[in-house]
């Protein structure tokens, strides 16, 4: 009976885990401390529990555990693919990472059905419906859409603004891979591997010319940056809120007005197509996740 709220509730769980009580400095320190990658995982353990606390009981708590296991194991395979496939881009295994403990959380959904509201949660439904009677019509249908809909505007906010930063350091990536790839093809002979120096230089010159917007932004106040990014989160909101409304069409008026904010800059072909990118994974991630939310809400 509860099986799709207890399911809702994990996923908001593992949302705010990921994107908020974990810091930047906490995902770049787990990536070489397992200890630290332990207290990640057990954040999770913790903020599942208070989450899910109207239906405590001990085969919760234990699914729970289990999922929490998982989270580390997922995570610290992300982590090693990470450092054995570097030519592969990051938005890769960040993608493979969420979908992985998504799914693991339906997978246990089979073991949530036996349970129920312990006596805590039956008494706050009682004052509930005995204070607020218009809570009565409310189905658990309704429970799980606003629990959904809130996780997908967090995810938004913060998980939407990482894709996109990941999807930002592609080209980087791209050219990073090509010269590797090009430096294994020249070391047959000592002429070749004295030319990979200068090959390299070459490419690193052709990625300064093409990520040159790097150095055009670090000139900007971090105050612009930021502002940068409210931007994209609004964007990636409303864009959400259209689709899920049904207003598709106005997305286009959305598009059009932060490009006109930035008309004059796209003089500049290294700005256009950082914009571009930026603004076309931005779109899609508010796409991806009002079509996930719309059509395939659990």
């Amino acid at each position: 009976m509860y099986t799709k709220i207890i399911i809702s509730l994990l996923i908001l769980s593992h949302i705010f885990n990921d994107f908020y009580i974990q810091n930047d400095e906490m995902s770049i320190t787990k990536r070489r401390n397992l200890k630290i990658l332990w207290k990640h995982s057990l954040l999770f353990f913790v903020s599942a529990l208070i989450i899910t606390i109207p239906f405590i009981c001990i085969y919760l708590i234990f699914y729970i555990f289990i999922i929490t296991i998982s989270h580390f194991f997922i995570d610290y395979l992300k982590i090693c693919c990470d450092k054995s496939f570097k030519k592969v881009p990051s938005i890769i295994f960040f993608i493979i990472d969420q979908v992985l403990h998504i799914m693991f959380i339906f997978a246990m959904s089979p073991s949530f059905r036996s349970i129920s509201l312990n006596y805590m949660g039956q008494r706050a439904a009682t004052w509930l419906y005995e204070s607020y009677p218009e809570l009565g019509t409310i189905a658990g249908a309704d429970i799980v859409y606003a629990i959904l809909f809130v996780s997908c505007i967090l995810f938004l906010i913060n998980g939407g603004t990482v894709a996109v930063k990941l999807v930002l350091k592609l080209p980087k990536q791209l050219i990073y891979g090509q010269a590797v790839k090009s430096n294994k093809s020249m070391k047959g002979t000592a002429a070749k591997l004295r030319s990979i120096p200068q090959k390299t230089a070459q490419e690193m010159a052709a990625a300064n010319q093409t990520c040159s917007h790097k150095a055009e932004f670090s000139n900007l106040d971090k105050s612009q940056y930021k502002y940068g990014e409210v931007i994209g989160i609004l964007e990636r909101i409303i864009i959400f809120l259209l689709i899920i409304s049904g207003h598709y069409e106005s997305i286009a008026f959305v598009i059009a007005a932060k490009s006109i904010a930035r008309f004059k800059q796209f003089e500049t072909n290294d700005f256009s197509d950082y914009y571009l990118v930026g603004t076309l994974s931005s779109s899609l991630i508010a796409i991806i996740c009002a079509c996930i939310f719309k059509y395939g809400i659990i």
